[in-house]
């Protein structure tokens, strides 16, 4: 984070999983207006978060991105198919959205995914075409609330 007078200048953004146990800012250490925080069910990189980051990085700076994903996480393992035919069966209707839940098998791949995601896309540079700095991805624990951090630089 770059202070400039009294104003915080977001450097950062981070991709969470909308789980309650984990407690972002605390775990990074991050004050109210410091990040740009965007969560949801898995820490999938969507259309919606491709969005968002782009909004980030182009209007507000930001010069990092962060995935922060959780063991113990719903959306591991999750079987999409019997979860939609649940989903059928308690509403007695089809829907057509979300056309995929993205349910994962291994943790450390499903985060990896998520960067190539953001990596891949070819709005996120800044205007000398150099990409976003850099790449992070922190794996929790959410039965001991420990965390592996790992620096990724493209």
């Amino acid at each position: 984070i770059v202070r400039i007078g009294f104003s915080v200048y977001q450097v950062l953004a981070v991709l969470a999983c909308m789980d309650s146990r984990q407690p972002i800012k605390r775990m990074l250490g991050l004050d109210p207006g410091e990040a740009h925080l965007l969560r949801n069910a898995g820490a999938i990189v969507t259309e919606d978060v491709l969005r968002s980051l782009l909004i980030s990085h182009h209007i507000k700076g930001t010069r990092e991105f962060m995935v922060v994903a959780h063991t113990e996480c719903g959306m591991q393992d999750l079987a999409e198919s019997g979860f939609r035919e649940r989903l059928e069966r308690q509403s007695g209707r089809k829907a057509e959205e979300p056309a995929r839940f993205h349910a994962f098998h291994d943790l450390d791949e499903h985060v990896r995914r998520q960067l190539e995601r953001v990596r891949a896309h070819p709005w996120l540079v800044c205007e000398s075409g150099a990409a976003l700095v850099g790449y992070e991805r922190v794996i929790t624990n959410s039965s001991t609330g420990s965390n592996a951090f790992f620096r990724l630089k493209r």
